[in-house]
This record gives C-alpha cells, sequence and structure tokens, in this order.
C-alpha cells in the first residue's frame, strides 16, 4: 500500500461522502441501481460496485454535469437524424439512452465487455426506441477474426481494453474472450440504405481498427460526423503513430480538435500528425467530419481552415 494509493482512497470516499446528503435526497440510497441522467428524460442501470459507474454516471448526475460525448451524442442525433447511429464502447449506454431518437434511426452500442450486458439490456427495455437500439457484445476490429482476449478492469469499467500492453498497467485486470466484429459486418445488409451517419468512439487505442472496419459505411454515407477520444499513450501501445492512424484511416475526414475543455466549439486541423506537432494534450477530443452536416446544433461551432 503506497502514500499515493492511500491518498486517492481518501479522496474517493470524501467525495462520496459530501455527496451523500444529495443522493440520499434523490434516491433514498447511497448506491441506486437505476440513476437518472442530467438533460434527458430517461436513466440507465448501473453496477453500484463499479466507481466508473458511480464516479462518471451517478455522482456526475447528482451534480449535474453533461459531459461533451454526451452532449455530442445528443445534440447530432437531434439535429441530424441519421438512418445510423454508432455508440462504439458504450459502457453502460450512458449516451445511447440519454438521447430521443427519429422514428428511422437505428441505433447499435457495441460494447465488448461481457459483464455490462445485463445493464444495457435493463435499460434498453425501459427506453421508448428499444426496438430500434440493437447491443452488440463484441470487440469491434477491422474484420471478424473469432474470439480473442479481452482484458476486463473490475473496478474502473472504462478501462477495459484488447491491447495487452494497455491491461498491464492494470492491477487486477480479467482475461475473458469476446467475439470480434467489424461494423460493415454487423449493418452488412443495411449500408445501402444509409445516407447520414453520427457515431461516437472510444475504446481506449483500439479506434483505428474500429474504423478500418467501416469501410464500407463510409464510402457509401453522404454525411458522418464522429466524436472521438484520442489517447496516444494507448495509441502508442497499440503499435500505432499518429501519421500511421493519419494514413490507415483518418484521411477519410476533415479533422476537428477541441479548443477548450469540454466546450463545443472544434477548430481544423489538417491531420492528428500535425495537431500532435503543435504540442496538443496526450489526450484529447476528435471530430471526425466526412462530407457537411446539413445543420449543426445549436451552440456548437466548427472552424474551418
Amino acid at each position: 500500500m503506497t502514500l499515493k494509493w492511500l491518498g486517492k482512497e481518501m479522496e474517493w470516499y470524501l467525495r462520496l461522502w459530501r455527496l451523500a446528503p444529495a443522493l440520499l435526497w434523490q434516491y433514498g440510497t447511497l448506491r441506486p441501481e437505476r440513476v437518472r441522467l442530467p438533460n434527458s428524460r430517461h436513466a440507465v442501470y448501473i453496477d453500484t460496485s463499479d466507481r466508473r459507474a458511480i464516479k462518471r454516471i451517478l455522482l456526475d448526475a447528482v451534480r449535474g454535469r453533461y459531459p461533451i460525448n454526451r452532449r455530442f451524442w445528443v445534440d447530432f442525433v437531434r439535429a441530424l437524424e441519421p438512418e445510423i447511429a454508432l455508440d462504439v464502447g458504450a459502457n453502460y449506454g450512458e449516451c445511447v439512452f440519454a438521447a430521443d431518437y427519429a422514428d428511422d434511426t437505428w441505433v447499435f452500442a457495441f460494447e465488448a465487455n461481457p459483464a455490462l450486458q445485463p445493464y444495457l439490456q435493463r435499460s434498453r427495455e425501459d427506453h421508448p426506441s428499444a426496438d430500434r437500439i440493437e447491443l452488440v457484445n463484441a470487440l469491434v476490429d477491422e474484420r471478424p477474426k473469432g474470439a480473442v482476449s479481452f482484458f476486463v478492469n473490475t473496478r474502473w469499467s472504462g478501462g477495459s481494453t484488447a491491447v495487452p500492453q494497455v491491461a498491464e498497467g492494470i492491477p487486477g485486470s480479467r482475461e475473458v474472450r469476446v467475439e470480434t466484429v467489424s461494423i460493415d459486418s454487423v449493418l452488412d445488409e443495411r449500408i445501402d440504405s444509409v445516407s447520414t451517419l453520427v457515431f461516437k468512439m472510444d475504446i481506449e487505442g483500439y479506434e483505428p481498427y474500429a474504423l478500418g472496419g467501416m469501410e464500407r459505411l463510409l464510402d457509401a454515407v453522404e454525411t458522418a460526423v464522429g466524436f472521438v477520444e484520442v489517447d496516444l499513450r494507448f495509441l502508442e501501445k497499440s503499435g500505432w503513430t499518429p501519421q500511421a492512424y493519419d494514413e490507415a484511416v483518418l484521411d477519410r475526414f476533415r479533422l476537428f480538435v477541441a479548443t477548450g475543455e469540454g466546450g463545443t466549439r472544434f477548430r481544423e486541423v489538417p491531420s492528428l500528425a500535425a495537431c500532435v506537432r503543435e504540442g496538443s494534450e496526450r489526450h484529447f477530443d476528435m471530430l471526425l467530419v466526412k462530407g457537411w452536416p446539413k445543420r449543426l446544433p445549436p451552440g456548437w461551432e466548427l472552424e474551418t481552415r
């Protein structure tokens, strides 16, 4: 036990103690299994032993925090009314289930961690668009490769990964076998009917592989807008350099990076490699745009070059 670890544990319990009155007032318990999402009329079910679920979903909800990835999802799905919306790395579905969907929008929530599936299924049952939300329990890759190893972070579900080098830094990770799919393989028969696509992707450095598996879909659509989290440490451990990422998949898109922490203003950059050379942070948000949205949601701004 280190002093650093002890300090983090004390900080964790202090935060819970500070918010305990609000939790009891809203839910009647310190560990509710169903959490109402801010700025939404919907809720999600969570595992109350998962610290990510407690911090990023429950405590954020109590404090009224509205994360930028969730705001992107809700705002762009509403503004563009896409035929297809993809959440790759859905976790508990706090983005997917926060939104309302047009009658002709189909939603696909990809989550490799099998332990999260019961919670996703319960949340889907409560959502009014349940018949158009499909849950895919698989690792999204360039192509289907059968079952592969996936490393579950048992304390912080958002840190689960398919990259062994990333998993090495996770104490107490649990290895499971999960099936692989590509986005093209899952959407196969729907691809020719899609003109507008909204997607979100956060899979701990595995994003280049997932994007490489949606070439047919991207060729078919007129407009696509995606929110992708970039963590240079995870990319490096996955064997990717910014230049290789650019050349393999990102050259299909116009790239925009956030101009401020958690903000909705993004500026266009020529490439990920150029962005990194400018001295960007090691972890940042990026929008990938093909074509151009017929309208931008209120409050969002994309500065073009």
